[in-house]
């Protein structure tokens, strides 16, 4: 039979210690993912019938969504300082046991989203993505992804505050994209290296923070909406299962885009808001602390 990959022979880690060689835990579990090589071809149709094709420059961008990755490392997603790469971020491993595996190098944090939704089965999910410079491909010969032991956090285990009040949320997504982007200057490569940029950098901080609400967010003169400048407040999202423990806290958000209050005849009416940064540093906005 041919090769046949499931979810059972998949797997994804960081690499760690001397040399980025030892599988350490990044989650709890990964529950979906893609791994994306983009490989910029160079396609050309040229008169009398010709056709002129070459490859161009590797993307490599990984993509997945989980649950229990420790506030440590989802924090490389926040910078917390301006500058155009993140240090130390770490190498990826993505495997097929008995099949190829693909160690990523040189890579830089893009999007982040940390979200709980409104189901009573609902838990917070971290979909992350990065972008890297190198990908070196080789024969799995037996698993070395592994997993933490978080329980991860249900609906149940979080409170969300603004302004050290909760607002009764019944959902919220909280993302940043890095703008990760390849660099590649015209200084010359050698043979076999002409595939890969010379590196990845960030380039911006986009944070926001959708929500529902069973409270009137944002409508009220006391919450600012109506005078002449927004009113910033903190958010605190604080997660604690009894054995691992998480704060997230977003400094000095304020009112985005518009605020939705629909009309209902029947059911809960949720208030859909926007926030984002304030006035003040793009950087820095988003801290998390805490572990098990």
């Amino acid at each position: 039979m041919s090769s046949v990959y499931t979810g059972q022979v998949q797997g994804v880690c960081v690499l760690t210690g001397e040399g980025g060689a030892t599988p350490t835990a990044f989650c709890r579990a990964v529950t979906s993912g893609t791994l994306t090589v983009d490989f910029n071809a160079i396609r050309k149709v040229g008169a009398g019938g010709q056709l002129h094709a070459r490859k161009g420059t590797s993307t490599i961008t990984l993509e997945i969504t989980c649950v229990g990755i420790k506030p440590a490392d989802l924090q490389l997603w926040f910078p917390a300082t301006a500058g155009v790469q993140v240090a130390s971020f770490p190498k990826f491993r993505v495997e097929c046991v008995d099949g190829r595996l693909w160690d990523l190098e040189d890579g830089q944090p893009g999007t982040v989203s940390i979200d709980i939704g409104d189901g009573q089965d609902a838990e917070m999910e971290m979909t992350v993505s990065a972008t890297f410079a190198l990908a070196t491909p080789g024969t799995a010969v037996a698993p070395t992804a592994i997993y933490n032991d978080d329980l991860g956090y249900t609906r149940n285990e979080v409170t969300f505050e603004i302004g050290g009040s909760p607002v009764g949320a019944l959902s919220f997504s909280l993302s940043n994209d890095n703008g990760a982007t390849l660099h590649n200057p015209m200084d010359g490569k050698d043979a076999d290296e002409k595939t890969f940029p010379d590196g990845v950098v960030i380039t911006t901080q986009n944070v926001s923070l959708t929500l529902a609400t069973s409270e009137a967010m944002l409508l009220g003169d006391d919450d600012g909406a109506f005078q002449d400048e927004f009113t910033a407040a903190d958010v605190v999202i604080d997660c604690d299962n009894g054995t691992d423990q998480m704060t997230i806290t977003c400094t000095d958000m304020v009112a985005q885009g518009s605020v939705n209050m629909p009309i209902e005849a029947e059911g809960i009416v949720a208030f859909a808001s926007e926030l984002a940064p304030g006035d003040g540093d793009l950087f820095g906005r988003v801290t998390l602390a805490g572990g098990a």
